[in-house]
């Protein structure tokens, strides 16, 4: 079948029902709680891995000058294959972007590697955040681009350095990534989900069990199954890294296992 648009999506539901029939999706309050199920389930097959993620690049989001070498994961990456940064040292007119791949470490190689940075030096800073490093004091380089990187959450991205002569903090136009991305809602009346075609009658028929359900207020064992599934998802998938350990090392001299997959290479 071919995909189908959100406003198609609920006309056909709504049709299935002898419901009053519309030309938009905000037309009505029954149309509107079957575009709501709609998105319901779409989420639901998203966090259940029932629809393949894509790969694709991005940037990471950067923070403010109070945590200058911390920059966060934007919220559809559920993996990052590689991170790289534009690590030119001189930015006027006519010099050219230097991008560089930035290596990955765990995060107790980080704390080694930064530990004995002598804090009483003017190019070294005390990172003390407690959402970013808890109770943990990092210390950074302020005098460089980053060389490599962390995360002690899955969440937030911790550089062991930025330049301060540059920036207050790294911004994210200087960041390129890549890696696993969550299909993104749609939702325009006219928009069509990011979802394959072998897929989408699956799709279909899970919105359409569910608003039967949910529009009679009648007992539905399909969906009874459905809230069950998404609560063991929901308890397997909670961690966003710590229980994907894929190892892609692309045939680089020292790869490593690795016990979190913000990174899967490094640049050794």
């Amino acid at each position: 079948m071919a995909k189908m648009t959100n406003l198609e999506i609920v006309k056909d539901i709504l049709s299935d029902m002898d419901a009053e029939d519309i030309a938009a999706i905000g037309d009505t309050a029954e149309s509107t709680q079957v575009f709501n199920l709609v998105k319901s389930t779409f989420d639901g097959l998203v966090a259940s891995r029932q629809i393949p993620e894509h790969k694709g690049l991005f940037e990471l989001t950067e923070t403010d000058a109070s945590s200058p070498s911390v920059m966060t994961l934007p919220a559809n990456v559920i993996e990052v294959d590689w991170i790289q940064m534009d690590v030119r040292t001189d930015e006027t007119v006519g010099v050219a972007r230097r991008y560089s791949e930035i290596e990955w470490i765990p995060p107790e190689e980080f704390i080694l590697r930064t530990r004995n940075r002598n804090d009483t030096d003017t190019t070294v800073e005390i990172l003390d955040v407690t959402a970013f490093t808890g109770d943990t004091e990092v210390m950074i380089r302020n005098d460089r681009a980053p060389s490599f990187y962390t995360s002690f959450d899955d969440a937030n991205i911790i550089f062991d350095a930025y330049n301060i002569a540059l920036d207050a903090f790294i911004p994210s136009l200087k960041t390129q990534a890549y890696g696993t991305l969550e299909p993104t809602w749609v939702s325009t009346d006219g928009g069509t989900q990011d979802i394959d075609l072998d897929l989408f009658p699956r799709f279909l028929s899970a919105i359409k069990n569910r608003s039967n359900a949910a529009l009679k207020q009648a007992a539905n064992a399909k969906e009874e199954r459905w809230e069950r599934s998404l609560i063991i998802t929901a308890q397997a998938t909670r961690h966003r890294t710590q229980n994907l350990k894929r190892q892609t090392h692309f045939g680089r001299r020292g790869a490593r296992s690795r016990p979190s997959v913000l990174s899967n290479r490094s640049n050794n």
